[in-house]
């Protein structure tokens, strides 16, 4: 079995049906041996970057994607991106364009409207004549694109196959962190990890409509400023409700700030904090965009909330954050990129399920997390900031 256990199937049979896929192609192309292929950095002049995924998957490549800019300078570097994060993969250093995938692999769409929008994304490829590729994903159906989009010097992790198309292809850490995964996957081409972290920019008239959306008494000097995210992507990573309304109310009797809840209109639709005083507590849930998070984050003094995009955000802005981690994702691997973070769990034999919702329905790993304990987390990583902002 030790033989496909390099393959992200959980199922035995598609393993080994995916394994045998890969011996059969790499017989044909003749890579049954698989050696990295030389190429020359100095004649890479176009390259394409994918991940066209879901926004934490996004965030946590971010530093990757940077990277490579860094690393061919006199390159111009695209990426391939689901459409709802294409705004803000617009803004990661480094990357001349954003190329949309509506209908993506991970989208809700029928698989005619996904394979259309496919075949007009690879004549775009085509046209861009592409030196070198880069999957972040380790999808047979990006490297399928990027083989057919003749890119000679092809990167990516083969985990449900097809690594035979690519020309560097390193094993898989399946215990590493994600962050970190995506890394290894640069330094097979031979471009070594940063020691800085990566920030998202913006200009100064996005600085300023952001801001004019919050009272200016969240900005009188010495008072703090907490984002919060109450909302989650998927039932399963859910801090229930009623408990974020414990920790608000507790914040706001002690005094430890101003708070800003951020979310979509969705999320505002089914959790309502209305009832806390506006002068205290400013509701901007459904009233940003993403692109607009990174301002925001960059004045705030800490950020609250749970195994979600604006996490990993917040992570990339440098924020001291408060996670409140579920059971359903490996934490080790799934967990904000941060240094400045307190992480809170309930363990559960079960973890992790990777499910949507929890199978077992008590959901125990998040609804066992106390107010208190995450009031007292708050509470410390305020503190701790204030004692290192006086060294």
């Amino acid at each position: 079995m030790k033989w496909f256990s390099q393959y992200r199937y959980k199922a035995w049979y598609r393993r080994l049906g995916v394994f045998l896929f890969d011996l059969a192609g790499s017989l044909i192309y003749g890579r049954l041996f698989f050696q990295p292929r030389r190429f020359d950095p100095k004649k890479i002049k176009n390259i394409l970057l994918i991940r066209n995924d879901q926004l934490g998957d996004l965030l946590l490549t971010a530093p990757a994607l940077s990277l490579v800019k860094k690393s061919f300078p006199d390159s111009t570097v695209d990426l391939l991106v689901a459409a709802e994060c294409a705004s803000l993969g617009q803004k990661i250093t480094g990357i001349h364009r954003t190329i949309p995938f509506v209908h993506h692999w991970f989208s809700k769409s029928g698989s005619g409207e996904m394979w259309r929008e496919a075949k007009q994304i690879l004549n775009q490829l085509r046209r861009n004549h592409y030196d070198l590729a880069i999957d972040f994903r380790g999808d047979i159906r990006n490297i399928w694109l990027m083989k057919e989009a003749l890119i000679p010097i092809r990167v990516g992790y083969g985990l449900t196959g097809g690594s035979f198309w690519l020309t560097h292809s390193p094993r898989y850490d399946f215990k590493a962190h994600q962050t970190e995964v995506n890394f290894q996957l640069l330094k097979s081409m031979g471009i070594e990890a940063p020691t800085d972290r990566h920030s998202f920019s913006y200009a100064w008239g996005e600085r300023k409509d952001l801001l004019g959306k919050i009272p200016p008494a969240f900005f009188k000097p010495g008072m703090k400023r907490i984002v919060i995210h109450p909302g989650a992507g998927y039932p399963s990573k859910q801090w229930p409700h009623k408990h974020f309304s414990s920790l608000i109310k507790k914040i706001l009797e002690h005094r430890l700030g101003k708070l800003i809840l951020i979310g979509t209109q969705a999320e505002k639709s089914s959790a309502d904090f209305s009832s806390f005083p506006a002068s205290e507590m400013i509701d901007l849930r459904g009233m940003t965009n993403l692109e607009e998070l990174p301002v925001l984050l960059n004045h705030a003094d800490l950020f609250i909330g749970q195994d979600s995009g604006p996490s990993h955000l917040a992570a990339l802005q440098g924020l001291p954050l408060v996670i409140l981690f579920s059971g359903a994702n490996n934490q080790d691997i799934w967990k904000p990129w941060s240094n400045h973070m307190t992480l809170l769990t309930h363990p559960v034999p079960c973890s992790p399920c990777e499910s949507r919702e929890c199978p077992l329905i008590h959901h125990d790993c998040m609804n066992k997390i106390d107010p208190e304990e995450v009031y007292k987390a708050v509470e410390q990583a305020l503190l701790e900031q204030n004692q290192g902002a006086k060294k």
